[in-house]
């Protein structure tokens, strides 16, 4: 068990979850790599958090939200929705699903009627 299920960016200290003595270092984990995230650190992906600070733990986590706003956007298309949302925070980051910072300023996903 490594970074590429369930990783919560974390950096390894001490034993491994799974009890190994070594553990890679989930901040470092190659994207591609990955096939589910857990948020906790990150912060859920619809909190709207920029994580601008050039930490390893933060890089990370923006390509977390990146990739989870990436695809909410293919969600979108599928829907027959526009593949960037209205919002103006951010727009690049997150496709336009977010107006401001904070819960408040997530943009649910519109369902066709």
């Amino acid at each position: 068990m490594g970074c590429d299920a369930n990783t919560t960016a974390t950096s390894a200290t001490g034993k491994c979850f799974d009890g190994r003595d070594e553990c890679e270092d989930c901040r470092l984990a190659d994207l591609s790599n990955i096939v589910s995230i857990h948020f906790t650190l990150c912060q859920k992906p619809w909190l709207c958090v920029s994580m601008h600070h050039n930490t390893i733990l933060q890089k990370q986590c923006r390509k977390f939200h990146h990739e989870w706003f990436r695809i909410r956007s293919s969600l979108e298309e599928s829907l027959g929705n526009n593949l960037t949302g209205i919002g103006d925070w951010q727009k690049e980051h997150f496709y336009g699903f977010c107006n401001r910072f904070g819960k408040r300023g997530y943009l649910q996903l519109q369902l066709p009627d």
